[in-house]
């Protein structure tokens, strides 16, 4: 049983492909959250349970200039227009030496 999750975890949930759409989706949500609600949705437990993926459908539709980040982001996803796997570092836990250097990177990876 470990073993077959291992193995999901490792060749499905963390591939490059479905990494790179998660994020993506992430940034697409992250840029609407005001627009769409889900500040207020997410603390209210029976608003929360009413979401579904209908909202992708709902900023594709729109036409309000305050979700086109948003959407262009999802057209990406649907055309397969994804971001590109740019490397992988590991870095261990008690190593001091990134702790100034890994806010930079991340700054430099926002869009």
């Amino acid at each position: 049983l470990f073993h077959s999750r291992w193995l999901l975890h490792k060749n499905v949930y963390r591939h490059k492909t479905v990494v790179a759409i998660e994020l993506m989706l992430s940034k697409a949500i992250r840029t609407c959250h005001d627009t769409m609600n889900f500040n207020e949705k997410s603390c209210n437990p029976e608003l929360f349970l009413s979401l579904t993926d209908g909202f992708i459908d709902d900023i594709l539709t729109s036409n309000d200039p305050k979700l086109f980040l948003a959407k262009s982001i999802i057209e990406n996803v649907v055309n397969r227009n994804i971001y590109k796997l740019g490397g992988r570092f590991i870095i261990q836990k008690n190593c001091k030496h990134f702790d100034d250097k890994i806010p930079k990177f991340i700054e430099n990876l926002k869009l």
